[in-house]
């Protein structure tokens, strides 16, 4: 239980930076706390890398799981973290905005396209694009995210696949405020995370 105290404690105190969960208030269920729960809860909420979390989950041990959960959290709440080209380094953004898009399972979630191939996506509220060259024209069929419509992006440097960028489709209404805006927003981007690294800044 100590160190899920500290991870804990330590989530309170970042407040949600670096896309760490935030733990205020409302921010966890207490039944989410009991040591098992909770290292596989973090396993997916917190923003680790496809490796890290097939590490994660192939770990027997709890006390493993929080030890590895632990590092990375102190490692996330220390220093600034790039996701990053796996080819070529380039950088595209930060780690402070992998996000959880509405209705998703998590900040990285697995999706199979219509011709079966299977992408492992981290969601980003926005990136440097100058950094990103775009592909074809923006489209809405079998968007990964209901409401939205995807469009391929590349790295401007070095031309690897990067993902998609994803833009809400259909009349917005603007009269009214929009209760899901900071989870469903206009626009956001989907990289596959075989294809982007986190690196250090």
């Amino acid at each position: 239980w100590s160190l899920v105290n500290k991870i804990v404690e330590t989530l309170k105190t970042n407040q949600g930076r670096n896309n760490l969960p935030c733990l205020g208030a409302d921010g966890i269920e207490r039944k989410h706390l009991e040591p098992t729960k909770f290292s596989f809860w973090m396993a997916n909420n917190a923003p680790f890398t496809e490796a890290e979390r097939l590490s994660l989950l192939k770990m027997n041990s709890t006390l493993e799981r929080l030890v590895f959960i632990n590092k990375a959290v102190q490692k996330l709440t220390a220093e600034p973290d790039f996701i990053c080209c796996s080819l070529c380094r380039s950088r595209f953004t930060s780690v402070t905005n992998v996000f959880t898009v509405g209705g998703a399972e998590g900040s990285t979630s697995t999706y199979v396209n219509d011709h079966g191939y299977i992408h492992q996506i981290t969601t980003l509220r926005s990136v440097n694009t100058r950094r990103i060259a775009f592909e074809g024209r923006p489209c809405t069929h079998n968007s990964y995210f209901p409401g939205y419509s995807w469009q391929i992006t590349r790295c401007r440097r070095c031309a690897s696949l990067l993902g998609w960028k994803f833009e809400k489709v259909g009349k917005r209404n603007t009269s009214r405020i929009n209760l899901d805006a900071t989870d469903r927003p206009d626009t956001f981007f989907g990289f596959m995370s075989s294809n982007v690294v986190r690196h250090g800044g």
